[in-house]
């Protein structure tokens, strides 16, 4: 009996090392650490993962700069904390009722995907179309769009003509597109915006500057509206835009995608586009009832401003690449004594870049 019994009192001594083994502090705390230092590392890797390419980010509001918690100020873990559990996602979650066919044909799972990764940049990206149509609809539905004018000239402007042949798929979603250069077509929800808050100087027979035009396609939205008849883009009235980039190859670029449909705004002198330093503006054709910068400076130039008339204004991003930027809206008096400036809401933009470098 006592031979039958050992075995039986060696397997529960076995079970009751093993268990004081689980159970004992420092292995507890070793096993704590190692998931710890691994959920660490993930979120490190996908938090640069995020990051990847911040160029085809640019051109966008960025609604964290206003939250408690900015994403420039995150550290790795936090970054990945605010995708799984901030209100972003559910805010992005719903999309206009002419969606993206290649959306369409996502599984559930998939399409949830789509909805958390837009939601990480505040929710704004949420127009997915197939159509200038489409476009300009899911603008006007998320209050992007709030003037007949500007619905107009946007309708009028494919963005589609304006993008490279990589992004024609996507032209119609309210996000940013690569154009080359490292470079990016605005997300249209700042389009619009833009074209909003510049809504009363985009009078017929105003004259407009576009610095870091790109694409060209706000320069042609803008055009379209300083032109005398809206239904002709062989403007006879003084109205006039100026587009100038620093980067040679996308003004030559630009001038191509405007041809395409509205090669008259160029031959009627309604729009110019040419190579220029942004910082210089463009003393040439000043003073102007509307600037539009469409990349971040890291202070606001002086000579934009002195070229502002009075009564006009200038919309312009402000700050670092990378850091907090806000989108600045600056507006002189009637009597051009007075210069007033307004922090809209934060936005991420490529910087402006100065001649020569």
């Amino acid at each position: 009996r006592m031979a039958e019994a050992k075995p039986r009192g060696q397997t529960q001594q076995q079970k009751h090392r093993a268990t004081s083994r689980l159970s004992h502090p420092v292995g507890t705390s070793v096993i704590a650490l190692s998931s710890i230092f691994l959920f660490v590392n993930l979120c490190f890797v996908l938090s640069k993962a995020l990051d990847t390419n911040q160029s085809l980010n640019c051109g966008v509001e960025d609604q964290s700069f206003l939250n408690p918690i900015s994403r420039t100020s995150m550290n790795p873990t936090s970054k990945i904390a605010g995708v799984l559990f901030s209100s972003a996602p559910r805010r992005s979650a719903d999309f206009t009722r002419q969606q993206n066919k290649v959306y369409q044909k996502n599984s559930p799972r998939a399409k949830e995907a789509t909805r958390r990764a837009y939601g990480l940049f505040g929710g704004a990206y949420r127009t997915f179309a197939a159509s200038q149509e489409g476009l300009v609809e899911g603008l006007i539905q998320y209050g992007r769009i709030r003037s007949q004018s500007v619905k107009d000239a946007m309708l009028k402007v494919d963005r589609g003509d304006f993008t490279t042949v990589e992004g024609k798929a996507e032209a119609y979603n309210d996000y940013p597109l690569s154009i080359g250069e490292g470079q990016t077509i605005s997300a249209p929800h700042m389009h619009a915006e833009a074209l909003e808050l510049l809504h009363d100087h985009l009078k017929p027979g105003a004259r407009v500057l576009d610095v870091g035009s790109g694409s060209g396609y706000l320069s042609a939205c803008m055009a379209i509206m300083v032109a005398d008849d809206e239904d002709d883009d062989n403007s006879t009235k003084n109205g006039k835009v100026v587009g100038i980039d620093v980067v040679k190859p996308l003004v030559a670029r630009s001038l191509v995608s405007i041809k395409k449909s509205h090669g008259g705004l160029l031959q009627s002198g309604a729009l110019e586009i040419k190579e220029g330093d942004g910082w210089a503006g463009d003393t040439k054709n000043a003073p102007f009832d509307a600037i539009h910068v469409g990349a971040a400076a890291s202070s606001v130039p002086d000579s934009l401003v002195s070229q502002l008339k009075p009564g006009g204004r200038m919309l312009i991003p402000v700050g670092e690449e990378g850091g907090g930027q806000e989108y600045l809206q600056i507006d002189k008096s009637k009597d051009g004594k007075k210069v007033s400036t307004k922090s809209l809401f934060g936005v991420r933009y490529v910087p402006l870049v100065k001649k020569g470098k």
